[in-house]
């Protein structure tokens, strides 16, 4: 409390904070590069690499492929959604201690590893849902980037994705710690 201010990535984190006694917090959040990330970069070609036709739905996530980024969450909402058709593809991009036990477990994952920024641009507005169910982030940029994207986001109301996903506008918030409340709101998605 002896700064002119603390810098915090969320209101979310400035609450946090403010409630065990932080005064002088200043939410300071992040952007992305709109002329990278666009919906004008969907690719008809990069979708039928994956298999993927017009009637395919292309759910992706985005990042580090540990334990505290919650992926059984993006698996299992995969599984749920395949019951509905064979039309889901799941694409994972990203490295990471559980990527090469994912590959094995799930073969139908598309798997492309560490993307460029100029890449990741293209499958975020190839895909059609981005999956984030990180509840250990102090921001997440991939929520902004997913956005920027032209893609809606299913994520847990926490950090960046409370603060920007609109849900019924762009997007989906499931409340913390609710996992199968994250996968029965992808399964409506889908449903409706």
């Amino acid at each position: 409390n002896a700064t002119a201010c603390t810098m915090v990535p969320t209101n979310e984190l400035k609450r946090t904070l403010g409630e065990i006694g932080f005064e002088n917090l200043k939410v300071v959040s992040r952007g992305v590069d709109t002329k990278l990330f666009n919906m004008g970069k969907r690719n008809a070609q990069l979708r039928q690499s994956w298999g993927a036709d017009e009637h395919s739905k292309v759910l992706i996530s985005v990042g580090r492929m540990a334990p505290e980024k919650n992926l059984e969450q993006v698996l299992r909402t995969y599984e749920a959604l395949r019951f509905l058709g064979s039309s889901f593809k799941l694409v994972m991009v990203g490295d990471g201690p559980l990527r090469e036990q994912f590959q094995h477990r799930f073969p139908s994952i598309i798997f492309p590893g560490m993307l460029s920024q100029a890449e990741l641009a293209v499958y975020y507005a190839s895909s059609d849902l981005f999956l984030f169910p990180s509840q250990t982030e102090t921001f997440g940029n991939v929520t902004l980037e997913a956005l920027a994207s032209g893609i809606p986001v299913l994520a847990f109301d926490c950090a960046a994705a409370r603060d920007w996903v609109q849900p019924g506008i762009n997007g989906w918030l499931v409340p913390e710690a609710h996992s199968d409340g994250f996968v029965d709101q992808a399964l409506a998605i889908f449903k409706s």
